[in-house]
């Protein structure tokens, strides 16, 4: 059973009942993410997301995994370009305890410089991680290419010069400017009480009441970029798509039906043709992302340098059979069916339940319940699936991102 509050000072609080289970999933999600941070506070929700385990007026960092572990569960924090989530998962009875570790690492971090400085040296080394994997380096090329100039492409890590720029005083103007009550979400899945929840959380927040929202730069028209980069690796990594609708359109639907048929599972057109028949690649897949007034679509594959404008023809080939000769009603009930069993056996979690609450209130503000879900799959139609298609799978406009080998590709785009 679902329940939500609007409480006085613009907080929400999401529930879903599952009576089967004896756990909780709590996430505190604050809707800030990479695109509110400017050229100087570039990565600082991450690096906010660190510091907040580092130490509390009344707990050391030993102290916050020492209550962690007798919870008996797991506690973590994640940012996107959108949102930041601050979130436990632990037995029903535990809720007391788990909710005031929350709220005392969100009010009470004591963001030590000390502390500070030895986290920057961790977060450097999560860029190099990060930037050493061309598999999600080539996402940020991707990025850059979609949204040229625009907080979008900002990536979430930041970068080393701006992080090292970064000091106690700006973590706390940041906060105190962004993490603001209206911006935040309180979810939670699981045998949870939703009533008993609401007044755990009620007032115990030391944040602002209201703030200014996200500043929202307008998009420049969307034209056609090819970004490239040398790496020292043996694969080629190749990104292509294009800007897309936001999370509330209503054609999501369609898009989760047409990214299944195109690169979304084992039995897609373009893992069956460029990986089992061709054998040209071992990764190929599509993917869709949906934010609040964007949303992106695109393919990847990695492959050997002197394969990969074979396999980038292969892949325009099935789009352009799809425009050609549209889709089978067999293909359609394959893919619906293969969501609708991925969508069951993923809300089996309380995790995924938590999640999926806080992004329908983010982007929503209300609950699409499974029965409406499953609906609003099972009734998207072959024409839905074809008119979608034919509007975003249009390889003129597809703009691309490649990470490299420094030798191997004179010239790919």
């Amino acid at each position: 059973m679902y329940k939500r509050d609007v409480l006085e000072d613009g907080m929400r609080v999401v529930t879903e009942m599952m009576d089967s289970v004896k756990s909780i999933s709590l996430g505190i999600w604050v809707n800030v993410g990479s695109r509110d941070e400017s050229a100087e506070t570039h990565g600082i929700s991450h690096l906010i997301e660190h510091m907040v385990f580092k130490g509390t007026e009344k707990r050391s960092t030993k102290d916050i995994a020492l209550t962690i572990d007798a919870l008996g569960g797991s506690a973590d924090a994640f940012t996107s370009k959108e949102s930041t989530c601050y979130y436990v998962k632990f037995l029903d009875k535990d809720i007391e305890t788990a909710l005031d570790l929350l709220l005392d690492i969100l009010n009470n971090s004591k963001f030590d410089e000390a502390e500070l400085k030895k986290e920057k040296n961790v977060i450097e080394e999560e860029i190099k991680t990060f930037n050493d994997s061309p598999d999600e380096f080539v996402f940020e090329l991707f990025f850059n290419a979609l949204y040229p100039g625009h907080p979008m492409a900002k990536s979430i890590l930041g970068t080393k010069e701006s992080i090292r720029s970064m000091d106690r005083k700006s973590i706390l103007t940041y906060i105190n400017k962004q993490y603001t009550l209206d911006r935040i979400i309180v979810a939670a899945a699981g045998n949870v009480d939703h009533n008993y929840l609401v007044s755990l959380v009620k007032d115990r927040f030391n944040f602002s009441k209201n703030g200014k929202g996200r500043s929202k730069e307008k998009f420049a028209k969307q034209k056609k970029f090819n970004l490239s980069e040398k790496k020292g690796i043996s694969q080629a990594h190749v990104m292509v798509g294009l800007r897309i609708f936001p999370y509330a359109d209503s054609r999501r639907y369609a898009l989760l039906v047409l990214n299944e048929l195109v690169g979304g599972g084992m039995s897609s057109r373009l893992f069956q043709r460029v990986r089992e028949r061709e054998g040209v690649v071992y990764t190929i897949y599509s993917f869709a992302g949906l934010y609040e007034d964007t949303g992106v679509f695109g393919i990847y594959f990695a492959t050997d340098p002197k394969k990969s404008r074979k396999s980038l023809g292969m892949i325009y080939d099935e789009i352009s059979k799809f425009h050609k000769d549209g889709i089978t009603e067999k293909e359609l009930t394959n893919a619906k069916s293969h969501l609708l069993g991925n969508l069951m056996l993923s809300l089996e979690s309380t995790s995924s339940r938590m999640i999926r609450l806080a992004k329908e209130e983010m982007y929503l503000k209300r609950h699409i319940s499974l029965d409406e879900t499953i609906s609003a799959i099972e009734n998207v139609k072959k024409d839905d699936v074809l008119h979608l298609g034919c509007e975003i799978l249009k390889v003129e406009d597809f703009s691309s991102s490649i990470v490299r080998p420094s030798k191997g590709i004179k010239k790919f785009f």
